[in-house]
């Protein structure tokens, strides 16, 4: 059993302020009763209980079943808690509007927009955090059997389950409440962003690996992952991710459930290190040109990641400018011919939903690239004294030289650009040389 807890954010002069959804209005810190968190009260109940075994099965004591699970607390960042700080009275951010599409460009000049009773202007900008925020949490449980063949190889495969609940995110708590209107709840104020405990999801896999251990001068591992992972919202993406356009409706956190930003189904990773051996028997000039060689290299494939077909404007009016089209029934999504960087997938699947209305379309319907990467090395120890080793090493990044191409445009109402890919997540082929002294 784990206990855990990560007490509220405040300022040691209280210049930190909060939005009351209560009352509507403004909480500052250490006055009128106001605690010095803004009211942010403290969470006590971080249980997380923890369990785990592992069992050799008798008579067979080369297979081992092995499980567990155990809840782990997220930890809740400052730099999203302490958004008060730029609150009024202590500071105010007036925004401007400028028009329904970023390819608008306004007419009046910054000068104009926030000079001082220009009318331009709107209501003040908040940050505020959920009087109760909690810290969200993972349950985390696995369950595997492992068997080793001989003295060398250890095959291994697991269920991997996971499961997030009330996970961080920020939503506008001042968003309009009729699509088209934009007539705001509270109008003394323009967006609150709202840090509360909104984010859900799960993750299911099944882990799959082989090693061999090192004899005969030869190590290497493979493993395989086949998973998926869904949720309403990712606030964190994996490395090359294209990322979550946030919730398209502001008052519904369950319409955006679908595959993770994150998510990449298929994962295969083959390393190995093979140290040539030394020829016993050949003469010594044999023994220093080939003796002291070893290799090694590293194999990744990985499924593409999930794209969110996209609206590039508010097309609903909502002020979210996180809109998704309609999906045409009938219509392929991958023709003959696509899934190239010129066209990836076909625009003409989707369809601008009907003005102040939500897109049909999924988060994550669309099948982002693969990528392939091999990377290699060949390396020769020189023994020079007993004290010194020399080690030259000559690497490859990307040995074959694969194109790894980014996710396409998402924004299927842009004909010009709409499934075309501009750019790779890889570089093209690296070669390094290099030596390395040990004493």
């Amino acid at each position: 059993m784990r206990w855990e807890y990560d007490g509220p954010f405040y300022l040691k002069y209280n210049n930190y302020s909060n939005y009351d959804p209560a009352t509507g209005q403004l909480v500052i810190a250490g006055q009128n009763g106001v605690s010095r968190s803004a009211n942010v009260r403290p969470f006590h109940r971080g249980y997380a209980p923890r369990f785990g075994f592992a069992y050799a099965i008798p008579g067979h004591e080369s297979t081992v079943v092995r499980g567990g699970y155990g809840v782990f607390y997220d930890i809740i960042q400052e730099n999203n808690t302490e958004i008060g700080r730029t609150n009024p009275p202590f500071a105010a951010f007036p925004q401007f509007i400028g028009g329904n599409t970023t390819a608008q460009v306004p007419v009046s000049s910054i000068q104009n927009v926030f000079a001082p009773g220009s009318g331009f202007s709107s209501p003040p900008v908040l940050g505020a955090v959920a009087f109760n925020l909690r810290n969200g949490y993972q349950q985390q449980a696995s369950f595997g059997i492992q068997k080793q063949f001989g003295s060398d190889f250890v095959a291994e495969v697991n269920y991997v389950w996971q499961k997030n609940t009330g996970l961080l995110a920020f939503r506008n708590l001042n968003a309009p409440l009729v699509n088209g209107t934009f007539v705001l709840p509270n109008p003394q104020f323009g967006a609150i962003d709202y840090y509360t405990n909104l984010e859900y999801g799960n993750y299911n896999a099944l882990q799959a690996s082989l090693l061999k251990r090192l004899s005969h001068g030869l190590t290497f591992t493979s493993a395989f992952t086949w998973a998926k992972s869904l949720d309403n919202i990712t606030s964190g993406d994996a490395s090359g991710a294209p990322g979550d356009p946030g919730f398209q409706n502001p008052y519904c956190f369950t319409c955006d459930y679908g595959r993770s930003a994150s998510d990449y189904e298929k994962r295969y990773v083959q390393s190995l290190v093979y140290k040539l051996p030394y020829p016993e028997s050949r003469g010594k000039l044999a023994k220093n040109l080939i003796g002291g060689w070893g290799v090694s290299g590293i194999f990744t494939y990985q499924s593409g990641f999930p794209v969110t077909p996209r609206v590039s404007f508010d097309n609903s009016e909502s002020e979210t400018f996180a809109d998704r089209p309609d999906v045409v029934k009938g219509v392929p999504l991958f023709l003959t011919g696509t899934k190239t960087p010129t066209q990836w997938f076909n625009p003409a699947a989707f369809a601008v939903a009907p003005p102040l209305q939500f897109g049909n379309a999924g988060k994550g319907d669309i099948q982002g690239p693969h990528s392939i990467d091999l990377d290699a090395a060949a390396m020769r120890n020189f023994q020079l004294t007993e004290r010194f080793n020399l080690e030259f090493r000559a690497e490859a990044f990307n040995l074959a030289n694969h194109a790894n191409f980014a996710d396409p445009n998402p924004f299927v109402d842009i004909p010009s650009v709409a499934g075309s890919i501009t750019a790779t997540t890889t570089t093209s082929r690296q070669l390094q040389l290099a030596l390395k002294l040990a004493f």
